[in-house]
This record gives C-alpha cells, sequence and structure tokens, in this order.
C-alpha cells in the first residue's frame, strides 16, 4: 500500500513461519539486515484471512538485484538455468561465492549466515529470487527475507496435518543447491568462516498461538526445540 508489504497464506500458515522467523533471527548472530514481519487479517473478495506485513527494505537512494539476475549478467542464461539442473554442487557454489566476493567480501558470510538460518528453520523455498542483494553507493548487503516456507508452515504439501516431527525432519532438500541443508552449509563453509551462534534462547510465542491450530503450534514448538538443539547444541525456551 505504499508503507507497507502484504502477503497472505496459499498452502498453510506462512505469515505464521514468517513472524517466528524474523523473531528466531533476533537470538542470533545475524551478519545481515532482516526484514520483521508482523501478522495481520487481510479482506479478500472470499473472506477475511490471515497474512503478515513487514516495511519495505528499499527506500531512497537504494536499489535492489537477485542473486538470479546478477547471475545472468556474469553468466549469461543458459548457464543460470544449469544452476537448477545437474551442475555439480560444488561449481555452483564456487560461481554463487565468487560472484559475491568480486563486489564485496562481506557477502559471502552473509550467503553463509542465510544458508545456517535456514538449515535451522528448514527453509525450502530459498531460490535465487529470494537471495537479494540491496544496494547504495556507499555498501551492499543482503537482506533476509521471505522466510514463510519453513517452520512447518507448507501443510498443503510438504508438512500435511498427521506429520510427525520425524516425518518433518526427513524434508531436507535445501535450495538453491537443491541438496540436503547440511551439505549446502558444509560446501559454503570451504568459502566462509560465519558460524551461526545463539546469543539468546529465550523464544516468545505465546501471543500468536490465538492465530494457529493447537496441533500446528504444538508441533513447530517441538521442530524448533529440535533444531534448536541439534544445529544450535541450545535448549531452546519457549514463552
Amino acid at each position: 500500500d505504499g508503507s507497507l508489504w502484504y502477503k497472505v497464506d496459499a498452502v498453510g500458515y506462512e505469515s505464521f513461519a514468517e513472524v517466528v522467523a524474523s523473531r528466531i533471527a533476533r537470538l542470533l548472530n545475524i551478519n545481515m539486515p532482516v526484514v520483521s514481519y508482523s501478522l495481520c487479517n487481510i479482506l479478500l473478495p472470499t473472506g477475511t484471512k490471515l497474512g503478515c506485513c513487514s516495511r519495505p527494505f528499499v527506500g531512497a537512494g537504494l536499489s535492489e538485484t537477485t542473486m538470479k539476475r546478477l547471475l545472468q549478467k556474469l553468466y549469461g542464461n543458459t548457464w543460470v538455468s544449469q544452476v537448477y539442473g545437474k551442475m555439480p554442487s560444488t561449481e555452483k557454489i564456487y560461481a554463487l561465492c565468487k560472484s559475491l566476493d568480486e563486489i564485496d567480501p562481506k557477502l559471502v558470510d552473509q550467503l553463509s549466515c542465510m544458508f545456517q538460518f535456514d538449515s535451522l528453520i528448514r527453509n525450502l523455498d530459498r531460490h535465487l529470487n529470494n537471495v537479494v542483494l540491496r544496494v547504495s553507493p556507499a555498501y551492499c548487503d543482503i537482506i533476509l527475507f521471505d522466510n514463510g516456507d519453513s517452520c512447518t508452515a507448507d501443510i498443503t504439501y510438504d508438512y500435511p496435518r498427521g506429520s510427525t516431527l520425524d516425518d518433518c525432519l526427513k524434508v531436507t532438500c535445501a535450495k538453491p543447491l537443491s541438496i540436503p541443508f547440511e551439505q549446502q552449509c558444509m560446501l559454503i563453509g570451504d568459502y566462509s568462516s560465519f558460524k551461526l551462534k545463539a546469543l539468546n534462547n529465550r523464544l516468545e510465542l505465546s501471543d500468536l498461538k490465538e492465530y494457529v491450530p493447537d496441533w500446528f503450534y504444538a508441533r513447530v514448538c517441538a521442530f524448533l526445540k529440535y533444531q534448536f538443539k541439534n544445529v544450535l547444541n541450545c535448549d531452546l525456551i519457549i514463552l
């Protein structure tokens, strides 16, 4: 609407996941700007539906480009299409890191942070258009945003109702490399020494509980506690 971006739930509880992910980011040593989300009700022609809103991250004097557009400019459309194909993962990660390092070496650390954060929350939708660089005359950053397909929120396709925690943990394919999360983090570890850590282990979610079914809320809590322990070696306390 000019001052806020709105997104409506389409395949589950993506807006809930967006808010949860942005709150989780506050607990960690995130090294890039984070878009903060709030829940809201969105009026549609068919009725009211849950959604979320956020402030724009590209303001006056700033521009943005996606990783896909950057790679297309550097390597061409044919090469980028192969990133989604059978190109070896080692070649994909080399090209990603090389192109970012030539702009600003810190961008490689930011991409590593993003990959590790995605591994923590199991974000399944980090395609190359969801890696966005915000550019100004003085600096450039990768923006951490669009985390809706995480925290088992997609109940239509990947995490239907009735899926146990073990079922949810079996969904492991990470984008953009289309390999397991752990392997994607390991590969970028050859180019970055950044290590994601918890600075705080207390996550406030009680004010969000009324917006989702009890079974889903319980599953998300169990999922997050497991992931914090498994990925960050930290006992998460959910308030």
